[in-house]
């Protein structure tokens, strides 16, 4: 559903109860979407909407949360899926003017006016406060910021369950490198996969070691994993930053458009009306088989070639999920 009313054309309506709830309901259902309770009451048919509290009070809700919600827009635009794909961060709304900036206004803050700007009233630049004139500027402010805090963001986590055999390995020695990169590769071939508590990674590594040459073949698969909230539908974007051994090598897993140490999109995973608080992707193969092992680099020996998250536990953005509620049958008031 969209605003009952475009700001941009019509400042009529404003004193209906329709119109007030959807501003109180707009900001409650992105409360929601960070997992918070409702914070405001609906005005009733009989309550008085002319003062300024309660405008006041959706103004100070959206100055007290909107660094939790991602930046989503520029100049009223919303970015496409995938945004941050090749990005260093996901960036969040550092203050009140960073999100009038991702709209279509020419204003850095709340307008406000204590003489109507038709009898050359002038903009105070600030907050409702008792004794300003309720007008369509109130309205139409709100109305473009709440349509640009519409993507949230959670840290995920990697975990992986018995009996999925997330991980495989083979290694062996030779007297060449050549020597030890094939008995390596029978070593990973005659081994089951097994379980590690480690972050995805790939690698292939041929080492000398002086006396021969060690081969070492590695690779971790996991679930992406994380509890989100869900008072609607939400697409949710997953994210993760790779680090790169000696070389980097995609060895399959990785997604298209790496860059390093920057944010990679796995997927764009569409929602559900009714989706469930808890969401996972997999990250490589399930269970790891034996055409799944890492490749060899063409280049130079004693070399580790592939990628690892070395982080990914709780807390660590690099691995991290934007839910973009500004979707079919997400937030009603967008």
């Amino acid at each position: 559903m969209a605003w009952p009313i475009d700001w941009t054309v019509n400042d009529q309506e404003w004193p209906a109860v329709t119109s007030v709830q959807a501003f109180q309901k707009a900001v409650n259902e992105r409360a929601q979407a960070l997992g918070l309770a409702a914070p405001i009451t609906l005005k009733a048919v009989g309550d008085d909407v002319h003062d300024y509290a309660w405008i006041a009070e959706l103004q100070q809700w959206v100055e007290d949360n909107l660094t939790s919600f991602v930046v989503s827009h520029f100049g009223g635009a919303p970015f496409a899926a995938g945004y941050y794909q090749g990005s260093a961060s996901i960036y969040f709304y550092a203050n009140l003017a960073a999100v009038f900036g991702a709209t279509a206004l020419a204003t850095v803050t709340w307008r406000a006016y204590t003489t109507h700007p038709d009898d050359a009233g002038a903009d105070q630049g600030r907050k409702i406060q008792a004794g300003d004139i309720i007008g369509p500027w109130h309205f139409e402010d709100l109305q473009a910021i709440l349509n640009v805090m519409v993507c949230t963001a959670e840290i995920c986590t990697w975990t992986h369950e018995e009996p999925e055999g997330n991980w495989r390995q083979g290694t062996d020695e030779g007297a060449t490198a050549a020597l030890a990169q094939a008995a390596t590769e029978t070593d990973w071939d005659g081994n089951a996969a097994g379980e590690v508590p480690w972050p995805p990674m790939a690698l292939a590594n041929v080492a000398d070691m002086g006396a021969n040459w060690q081969g070492r073949l590695d690779r971790v698969s996991k679930y992406m994993r994380g509890t989100f909230p869900n008072p609607c539908k939400r697409d949710i974007d997953w994210y993760v930053i790779g680090f790169p051994l000696d070389v980097w090598v995609a060895n399959g897993d990785w997604p298209d458009g790496y860059a390093a140490e920057s944010y990679s999109l796995l997927v764009t995973d569409a929602g559900v009306a009714d989706a469930t608080a808890e969401s996972s992707i997999t990250f490589g193969p399930h269970p790891i088989a034996d055409g799944d092992k890492p490749s060899w680099d063409a280049g130079a020996d004693d070399v580790s070639y592939g990628w690892q998250l070395d982080r990914g536990g709780p807390g660590d953005p690099n691995s991290t999920a934007v839910l973009r509620w500004d979707v079919t049958d997400g937030f009603e008031y967008q």
